[in-house]
């Protein structure tokens, strides 16, 4: 998949940064081949800041304690079902990205000092 030009990340070596087009309210997404996708649609500004946490959960990925399928997340060995753009964690069905979400908690913290900076 080629970069495009004017991604500001398109020399990244150790995680490929490809700009494309992402579903509604979808920013970034780290992917299991050690890709991210940002969108297209955001500033440069917001694709650095959104790319910082999905460095993070490629770091959580290589290390095993996050994987996802197409119907699971799995943190620490645990699954939580996965559908229609939603995690059940503790009983709900929580958007994607939740900050509720300890893997998504972990991420931001490491990303951007606090989950409130996020």
């Amino acid at each position: 998949m080629p970069y495009i030009q004017s991604s500001p990340f398109k020399k990244k070596k150790d995680y490929p940064v490809i700009e494309k087009k992402l579903d509604k309210g979808v920013i970034a997404e780290a992917n299991s081949d050690g890709t991210i996708f940002v969108s297209k649609d955001v500033s440069p500004a917001v694709q650095k800041h959104a790319v910082k946490e999905e460095v993070e959960h490629q770091k959580d990925m290589e290390s095993g304690k996050l994987d996802y399928d197409d119907n699971n997340v799995i943190w620490k060995g645990k699954n939580y079902p996965r559908k229609n753009g939603k995690v059940l964690y503790s009983g709900k069905w929580l958007e994607e990205g939740d900050n509720r979400f300890p893997w998504e908690k972990g991420a931001k913290t490491r990303a951007y000092g606090s989950v409130k900076n996020a």
